[in-house]
This record gives structure tokens, sequence and C-alpha cells, in this order.
């Protein structure tokens, strides 16, 4: 009895699959050190944002029930958005695209290097229903409850002068509602550096791009 012979592999097919391989590799390589989000040491006269204003001084309260201020916020680099627990709208579609920032700063070089994560900041819009407790609900929620992402509430006035004020952002008293869809960066001297529509593709890649840059300022600049 014969036993059926077993297909010849063409050896043109496995060259073929050997180099896309490597092209794809390739690619890969190149878009982490020369695109995404940027390479810095390749550019190494970059301008960073300019700086708009201070932060208006504030006192909040965070999830765990701990007052912080924009004292407590000095020395740190910050990415800061306004929404309410509740909302099934806008805020999700905001928190979806700053997770992936999220995510994705721990494994930026400059990060790496120093140790030193940014930190994303979400203020209620809604401090009467959204309390600490609600907060860390929301956080764990998210998956995000790694110290990295602070959920702050207050009172109205407190909000409504820090989003007004502080950060230049609409909003109306009493009415989460008309929260800003924006996400504002802000530096290590407390100064708002830019602000990014919260949705829209490229405005994200340009607050990649501009929080890694405020990063890599060193000093007062």
């Amino acid at each position: 009895m014969n036993e059926p012979r077993p297909t010849p592999r063409h050896p043109i097919a496995g060259k073929v699959i050997v180099i896309l391989m490597v092209l794809a590799l390739a690619v890969t390589v190149w878009m982490k050190l020369n695109f995404y989000p940027l390479n810095p040491w390749k550019n190494p006269e970059f301008v960073a944002p300019p700086v708009i204003q201070p932060v208006t001084p504030f006192v909040l309260t965070d999830s765990n029930g701990r007052t912080v201020t924009n004292v407590d916020m000095k020395g740190k680099v910050w990415v800061v958005d306004f929404f309410f627990t509740y909302c099934a709208g806008l805020c999700p579609r905001m928190h979806d695209q700053l997770k992936k920032i999220w995510s994705e700063t721990r494994d930026w070089e400059v990060v790496k290097q120093r140790g030193e994560s940014p930190l994303f900041v979400s203020i209620t819009a809604d401090p009467k229903r959204d309390t600490p407790e609600a907060l860390a609900e929301y956080a764990k929620l998210w998956a995000v409850d790694d110290g990295r992402w602070m959920f702050l509430t207050g009172t109205a006035g407190a909000i409504h002068d820090v989003s007004v004020k502080g950060l230049l952002l609409a909003n109306e008293k009493g009415n989460p509602d008309t929260h800003s869809g924006k996400f504002v960066l802000i530096d290590r001297q407390g100064r708002v550096r830019g602000h990014y529509d919260g949705t829209d593709e490229k405005e994200l890649l340009r607050l990649r791009v501009d929080l890694l840059k405020v990063l890599l300022l060193k000093g007062d600049s």
C-alpha cells in the first residue's frame, strides 16, 4: 500500500513570509522611533507649547476623601478634564481616549528613564451626586485606580472657579451638562499649556506630542 506523499513546500513562499515578517518588524521599530508620538532625541530643537496662564488656587477633595490643592500639584505634569459619573454621552468617549493615553505613557522612554509619570485628573461637574465614594467606584469601573489618575470633587463654586477662571473652560454653575469637552495640559509650575478636544483624533495626537514635550522640560522652562 502506497503512503501519500507529503506536499512539497515551495521555497519561494517561505522566503516571502520571512521577508514580510522582517518588513513588519522594521515598520514597527521605525514608527516607535520616528513617529509615535514624537522622538525628541531626533529633534533636539523642539518647541514646547507656550504658557497660557497659571492655574488659579483651588481646594478640592479626591476619591479617598483627602484634600487636594493647586499647591499639591506643583512639580507634576498633569492633564485635566471635567465629567460626571453617570454621563452616558461625551464623558465615556473622552475617558476612553484618555485611558489610552494613560496606558501609553507608562511605556514612554522619558517616563521610564526619569521615573516620572504624568498625572490624569478628572473633576466632576456634578458635586451633589459625585461624592468621593461615587468617584472611587467610577475609578474601579474604569480600572484606573493605580494612583496615576485622580478623581476630584468639591463645592459647586470651587469647581466652577477652577473650570472658568483657572482653566479657561466653559461651565454653567449647577448644570453638569455644560461642562467642557476639552482636556487641559498643565506643566510642573502649575501653568496651562494647551487645550485639546477630547474626542478629535488630531487633537489627541497633538496632546500626546505636547505632553511629551512638557515632560522633557527642565527647571522653570
